[in-house]
């Protein structure tokens, strides 16, 4: 099966370096056109979609409706919606990470601390829902996710290597309103 994640165009946060999360931000002047681009790219290409996905916070949800042009039914997952990052939300992103010593990002160490949702809990649902389409699509389908960047980290270790051990350092950077494939 070919997936093509795309994560939703900028917002106001991106842009100020704030955490986002399950905080329904909506995306700003850049990212309609972010978006506009990737639509306009995506109609001079060959590809179709047997299904299209997408998180249902207003900055990814947004995103898909201009990328496809209301030429396909969007499915919305609540699976799909960024990591809760609880009382960090709002906050600039570097303060997650030098709160209390926690690493949010290793599963053996993360807890649900600060009501943060634990970086196992967010792979268990990532996982989940790619085996759920694997579950009802065949492995020729080619199916569109439209989603946010750590969503996006989740399925990129849990489709190219250990979800229990990643290596943070080789781990990509997810551009605003780009597509990347996977086959799974």
């Amino acid at each position: 099966m070919n997936l093509y994640f795309v994560r939703h165009g900028q917002t106001d946060w991106n842009v100020q370096h704030l955490t986002q999360g399950w905080k329904d931000i909506p995306l700003n002047g850049t990212g309609i056109k972010q978006a506009e681009v990737l639509r306009n790219k995506l109609a001079q290409s060959s590809l179709k979609f047997d299904a299209v996905y997408s998180s249902p916070l207003q900055r990814v949800l947004r995103t898909a409706e201009i990328v496809t042009a209301g030429n396909y039914e969007i499915i919305p997952d609540d699976r799909l919606k960024e990591r809760n990052c609880g009382e960090f939300e709002g906050k600039p992103r570097e303060s997650i990470f030098n709160h209390c010593n926690i690493d949010f990002l290793d599963p053996v160490l993360n807890s649900s601390a600060f009501g943060v949702e634990s970086i196992n809990d967010m792979t268990a649902r990532v996982r989940n829902f790619l085996d759920d389409l694997k579950a009802k699509y065949s492995e020729d389908a080619n199916i569109l996710i439209f989603t946010s960047n750590g969503v996006m980290l989740r399925s990129h270790i849990i489709i190219t290597g250990d979800p229990d051990n990643p290596s943070q350092e080789h781990l990509p950077k997810f551009a605003n309103s780009e597509i990347y494939p996977y086959k799974i």
